[in-house]
């Protein structure tokens, strides 16, 4: 069996002439192994705008997003959402970062979480990267302003951002704190297309149950 969770332009033939006849070939997000907690909560469409904001990028946050996200929301003032910031607790700048936050109200920030699901269903829009919380996100219908932290990530952040499922602002390397304010403020300023991501999102992990009984029944054959 070979199982590979992630997008690709060309799902069907991407392991042709290269593993055995007999070998079962599983490609893409609706394979992904989850937490069962994300099969449990319901997904909703965020029609209603931008009330809640969830920021992960993982647990070392290489590129130090997170520091430029804080930045971002002192940047909008009074506009910025409620906010809670997972720094993950492998963070080597967590305490700049906490820093750089004081004073600022409406957000709050967690070393570690034991119920991300939860935090990414009450959420609106998050910001993130496209490592494994990509299918997080989808699968409950969360928007997302994501960056290229990992070269792993890089189709899918592309192909996610062609389907319309997040924004994609680029390599880490190169996004500053004005870019994610702009990209918040766009949202913002426009339900239509959160709404829109959010479909966007759901339908990345069409045919997950199915996906997931099918994998299942191999595994046990």
């Amino acid at each position: 069996m070979l199982l590979d969770s992630s997008l690709h332009d060309c799902a069907q033939s991407r392991y042709a002439g290269l593993v055995g006849e007999r070998t079962r070939v599983f490609v893409g997000p609706q394979y992904a192994l989850l937490r069962p907690e994300f099969d449990r909560t319901a997904a909703r469409v965020r029609d209603r705008g931008v009330g809640r904001m969830l920021i992960f990028f993982g647990g070392a946050d290489p590129s130090n997003e997170a520091l430029k996200a804080v930045h971002a929301l002192r940047a909008l003032a009074a506009r910025a959402p409620r906010t809670v910031m997972v720094l993950g607790p492998i963070n080597p700048r967590a305490g700049l970062i906490r820093q750089a936050a004081s004073g600022l109200t409406g957000i709050e920030l967690l070393g570690v979480t034991g119920d991300m699901a939860g935090l990414m269903a009450d959420a609106d829009l998050a910001l993130g990267a496209c490592g494994g919380a990509a299918w997080e996100r989808c699968i409950l219908g969360l928007p997302a302003l994501v960056a290229v932290t990992a070269e792993n990530q890089r189709d899918d952040s592309r192909i996610l951002h062609s389907l319309g499922a997040v924004r994609n602002l680029g390599d880490a390397a190169e996004t500053t704190a004005e870019m994610w304010a702009a990209e918040i403020a766009a949202m913002l300023e426009d339900p239509a297309a959160l709404a829109a991501m959010s479909r966007a999102a759901r339908a990345v992990m069409q045919g997950r149950e199915e996906a997931r009984r099918d994998f299942e029944h191999a595994l046990v054959r």
